[in-house]
């Protein structure tokens, strides 16, 4: 059973992920350089569109700090955790439980969500304001990106060479984008590709025996889970694209 301290870090995790995913990067940077990207291109203020209507070099930026939302959110949270665990008596019966400890990357998760649906466009939709969908946030495959970086490097390597071979194939980054995600969530069962070095920290800092640590199911079910609702909140943003493509319509990366 969760204790109380691991329900109160669940909910302060999944806050601290909200928080950082809420940054709009690609419409600050577009502001910056006198444009606004919600009325440009696609409307939307991913990484794609700000990389057709400003330029590569800056639609690279917003790549980055989105994606360095998604990792930032983990690396916090781990800290909070390792730094909770130790000092909160209520967290003892979860130290050497891997499936709670996990519980530090839901701020990815949340980050993500943060990143498509951030607190105004929510706060919009409630009140039912026609406005809404002007401030929505972007498609989640830059801060899904990050998030996956938490978990794996190995990952999030293949998660790249799969994207780029599938953009130079297809000439389509919302079918890469697509497909990458969900490759990647099928690869988070593969052991070595499935590297958990922030756990390996975690098991570090609170003097955890490390030789303890290997496949643990409950473990990778719990991060599965995370990468399952991030790919699945991916290809809903991705519906309109994925409506384009059926009538032949979607932008090709060249022409």
């Amino acid at each position: 059973m969760a204790t109380f301290g691991t329900i109160l870090l669940t909910i302060i995790f999944a806050i601290i992920g909200y928080i950082f995913g809420n940054f709009p990067t690609g419409e600050l940077i577009g502001k910056i350089f006198n444009r606004d990207i919600r009325h440009v291109g696609s409307g939307n203020i991913g990484a794609t569109n700000v990389s057709r209507e400003l330029g590569l070099k800056l639609g690279l930026l917003v790549l980055a700090i989105d994606a360095l939302k998604a990792y930032l959110a983990v690396i916090v949270c781990l800290g909070i955790y390792c730094w909770s665990i130790n000092r909160w008596f209520f967290m003892d019966s979860a130290k050497n439980t891997y499936a709670i400890a996990s519980v530090f990357y839901l701020g990815g998760l949340m980050a993500i969500i943060g990143h498509c649906y951030p607190i105004r466009y929510l706060i919009r939709l409630i009140k039912k304001d026609s406005t809404a969908n002007e401030v929505k946030g972007g498609k989640g495959v830059s801060s899904t990106f990050g998030f996956i970086c938490s978990i794996s490097i190995f990952l999030a390597l293949i998660f790249v060479v799969v994207w780029c071979l599938v953009v130079y194939f297809t000439n389509y980054v919302s079918v890469a984008s697509i497909i990458s995600v969900w490759i990647s969530l099928v690869l988070v069962f593969v052991p070595y590709i499935n590297m958990l070095y922030l756990m390996q920290v975690h098991l570090w800092w609170n003097n955890i025996d490390h030789g303890a640590f290997h496949w643990d199911w409950p473990l990778i079910g719990i991060i599965a889970f995370y990468l399952l609702n991030a790919a699945i909140i991916v290809t809903i943003r991705h519906r309109d694209n994925i409506g384009r493509l059926s009538t032949g319509n979607e932008n090709k990366i060249h022409g």
